[in-house]
């Protein structure tokens, strides 16, 4: 019963729970000198067990589970140091945390260069070999005034490992790394009291018709006014509400608050145009999301096809057959759903086809390139011709010049968006904008102008 409760049955080295205890109690004597707590991430080990089957990846996990508490004996054993039972840890499903003695940074850096030698070996087994790429991190425990972060520490140091690419991917908790976890707690922090006061503000941009330069639509932007005042915008915040399992409730607040404006708008301005709002990728793993859409729409009086739901293309790449079944039935009530920041990288293009959207935003970085960059445009024109192969609207964003807005307008983009037309604006500045735009003045402006294709 003991060995259920405190050791991994496939490994059977230490599991979290008892591997956070011993470190804890580590923490609480005063014999943490020269102390460090090192980690093992085993990259795409479920794209590796797809590949080659469960069993497989079993025999991988305990192969090197097995190399790696002969590495933590041996080393321990060598310099003078205990060793415990709970000194190796199977962490999470392919992680695995240990507890070293080193004299240094150096020295502990030096023991995982020489780990991952022996744990690229341990990866050959049977007649089979295979390149398994390990992202490593290092933090000193030794460090008394932040070693009750050892474990946000540890999981900031692997996640930056495992971005580095075409080299050895090993990062030590520094001084740097301990600085962006202290400002992504404050970040949290923030945005927990903010949500709970609801202490947000939307803001307004408007989508110009490309033909008639009319307002055609208009995104609503989530901004924290406390977190702005600090320098942190809304790409800084909102991975960290997503982190924080915040997400959720800001995307609901923005929601009540943009159809809440839609009404407000039709009685200042006569607006009876369609809202844009933007909501994360997780909304699409949420089995409520639809029904909490459906309720702010009734409570409001808004009918569902003036709603766009607008989602990143990342989003929309990674999703499952369940997050695409939530897609269509947005799309079969009535929403339209929008596919942002479109064209930098990520889509699969045959997804897009069997799963169409009802508008593609292009990404902001092909029109930055019109006029000097002739593969950019050429991309622009495909994704156009692509957009509208797939009965979507196309979106032009981040329009600043008069070029760029007559190009994208010449080569057959529907809707234009960027601070040519309008900065962001408050609900009563955007009031103001859409009372007195003149769409024809704005025209004038780039029917002269000569475009140049490459």
């Amino acid at each position: 019963m003991k060995f259920e409760a405190e050791f991994d049955s496939l490994t059977t080295l230490a599991n979290r729970r008892s591997f956070i205890r011993f470190i804890e109690q580590r923490g609480d004597s005063h014999c943490n000198e020269q102390t460090y707590v090192v980690a093992w991430d085993i990259v795409d080990f479920r794209r590796f067990n797809d590949l080659h089957g469960q069993d497989v990846g079993d025999k991988l996990l305990q192969n090197i589970a097995n190399e790696i508490e002969q590495l933590i004996c041996s080393h321990q054993s060598d310099i003078g140091a205990s060793f415990s039972d709970y000194s190796t840890s199977r962490f999470a499903s392919n992680t695995f945390c240990a507890l070293i003695n080193a004299s240094d940074d150096d020295e502990a850096s030096d023991f995982m260069i020489h780990a991952e030698q022996r744990l690229q070996r341990s990866s050959k087994f049977g007649d089979m070999g295979f390149n398994v790429h390990l992202a490593m991190s290092v933090f000193p425990l030794c460090n008394q005034e932040q070693n009750y972060l050892w474990q946000k520490g540890l999981e900031a140091a692997l996640n930056k490992a495992k971005r580095i690419k075409n080299q050895r991917s090993l990062v030590l908790f520094d001084q740097m790394l301990m600085t962006e976890l202290l400002r992504k707690d404050e970040i949290e922090q923030v945005l927990l009291t903010c949500s709970k006061q609801g202490d947000f503000k939307l803001l307004f941009m408007p989508l110009i018709d490309a033909k008639s330069y009319q307002v055609a639509s208009i995104e609503v932007l989530v901004r924290c006014p406390t977190l702005q005042v600090m320098g942190i915008g809304p790409e800084e915040f909102i991975p960290a509400a997503e982190r924080a399992n915040l997400i959720g409730d800001i995307d609901v607040w923005v929601i009540k608050t943009a159809l809440a404006a839609l009404n407000d708008l039709k009685q200042h301005t006569g607006y009876t145009g369609a809202i844009s709002i933007n909501i994360s990728g997780l909304e699409l793993y949420n089995n409520q999301f639809v029904e909490q859409l459906c309720g702010a729409c009734s409570q409001h009086g808004i009918s569902h096809d003036r709603v766009i739901l607008e989602i990143t293309e990342t989003s929309y790449v990674e999703s499952t057959k369940d997050t695409i079944a939530i897609i269509l039935c947005l799309r079969d009530l009535g929403f339209k759903v929008s596919l942002d920041d479109f064209g930098t990288g990520y889509t699969a293009i045959q997804q897009l086809l069997n799963y169409p959207v009802d508008e593609l935003k292009v990404d902001k970085s092909f029109v930055d390139h019109i006029g000097n960059d002739g593969n950019k445009e050429r991309m622009l024109n495909s994704i156009i011709s692509l957009g509208h192969s797939c009965n979507a609207r196309v979106v032009g964003e981040g329009v600043e010049t008069a070029y760029q807005c007559r190009y994208l307008t010449d080569i057959g983009c529907d809707y234009l968006q960027g601070y040519w037309f309008s900065k962001p604006l408050t609900f009563e500045d955007f009031c103001v904008f859409y009372t007195q735009h003149l769409g024809s003045a704005l025209k004038s402006k780039v029917s002269d102008l000569t475009v140049i294709k490459r």
